[in-house]
């Protein structure tokens, strides 16, 4: 069939995709980046290395996969579909197994996450019933991890992970919580504590998310928000957050542990972002690239202003939009974003705006302070 699409929408044509797409990765053809959706893309280019784009990505594993020598000849590819979705078991002859997960978008099937299977554990498949009752706690109890627990408490409300990674993998400590369409992960610093949160939430139903109010949809599907949800259960009046006052462009402000001062805005940065070695995607309305100078004035011994900063940019209509994920100048340069205490960074950040609502916006930044409240400050765009 080729990696151009038309797939059929069975177990067959998903394993086909599946070993076309390895295939691609193994030629360290590009054209591998076109089979993965969109969320998997961007997670696997920043698990793999921070600030790397699809491209070099598949180069490096094609590098990775002729150093170990994987055969993809012999692999064997078994898949199960439910709908959209599909699950694929991939064994090698040396008695590894991988678990890919694809969904079936315009008439082809996508890579949407992977997972390591062990086909040596000796733990028998869970009924249906089983799953669901799984995912049914999952549910249940997503929304009350909060940032700052520690990972035995993030487990007593979850359950024991399906799968854990840390430091003697080369990654991020994670806890994962993964069955079928189900997929939860916590991220942990080197003292197991919980510093954030990821999920496949796109692939869950209107039933399941419904369970969710931690989870929002935005411009970029799904998302969950890092704060609390709110106690319905209390009766006294909810505090009233005191506005913040806002901040002129080239002044400084200080959110949570770093002094911020925007240092340029440019309304329309499609020709910027327009550069052939980015890789960027058209811009749906008008690029927004924002430049930021931020000097870490916390107690850590590092931070990183990407992690602990978080913007958007409020239109003139009043519409909310998340940063989007382009590849910036301050990217493609590698400029730092980590410092020391009293050290100074500066970076980048794009939004994706209707031209017409630019003017008379709001850009605006958060972060956490010490006792993980959320503060901000807004600057005015005219």
């Amino acid at each position: 069939m080729g990696c151009s699409g038309g797939y059929s929408k069975d177990a067959d044509g998903a394993e086909e995709a599946l070993e076309d797409y390895f295939h691609e990765l193994a030629n360290g053809d590009d054209d591998a980046c076109d089979m993965e959706t969109k969320r998997y893309r961007e997670e696997s280019n920043e698990f793999w290395e921070e600030g790397i784009d699809c491209p070099e990505r598949v180069k490096q594993a094609q590098g990775f996969m002729d150093a170990f020598e994987v055969d993809l000849e012999d692999a064997e590819f078994d898949a199960e579909v439910d709908g959209d979705k599909a699950t694929v078991q991939v064994s090698y002859d040396d008695g590894e197994e991988e678990t890919y997960g694809l969904v079936y978008e315009d008439d082809r099937w996508l890579v949407d996450s992977e997972g390591e299977a062990d086909a040596s554990d000796g733990e028998t498949e869970l009924s249906e019933e089983e799953a669901q009752a799984t995912a049914d706690g999952w549910l249940a109890s997503w929304c009350s991890v909060q940032i700052g627990m520690t990972r035995d408490e993030a487990i007593a409300l979850m359950g024991e992970p399906t799968s854990e990674l840390g430091i003697e993998d080369d990654a991020e400590p994670q806890l994962h919580w993964s069955l079928g369409a189900y997929d939860f992960t916590v991220f942990l610093d080197t003292d197991d504590i919980v510093t954030s949160f990821g999920g496949n939430y796109d692939s869950l139903g209107e039933s399941d998310l419904a369970q969710l109010p931690c989870v929002t949809e935005s411009d970029f599907g799904y998302e969950r928000s890092e704060a609390a949800p709110e106690d319905t259960t209390t009766t006294e009046p909810p505090a009233t957050e005191e506005p913040s006052p806002t901040t002129q462009i080239g002044e400084k402000v200080t959110v949570g542990p770093w002094d911020v001062k925007v240092t340029k805005v440019v309304k329309n940065a499609n020709e910027i972002l327009a550069n052939p070695n980015f890789y960027n995607d058209k811009p749906r309305n008008q690029f927004v690239l924002v430049t930021y100078a931020a000097t870490y004035t916390g107690t850590g011994r590092t931070a990183d202003v990407t992690f602990d900063l978080t913007w958007s940019f409020t239109s003139s209509t009043s519409k909310v939009f998340d940063s989007a994920y382009q590849t910036t100048p301050a990217d493609a340069q590698e400029w730092p974003y980590e410092a020391r205490a009293g050290g100074t960074v500066e970076q980048q950040v794009v939004f994706d705006i209707p031209a017409d609502t630019i003017n008379g916006g709001i850009l605006t930044v958060e972060a956490d302070d010490e006792n993980f409240n959320t503060v901000y400050a807004d600057f005015p765009i005219n």
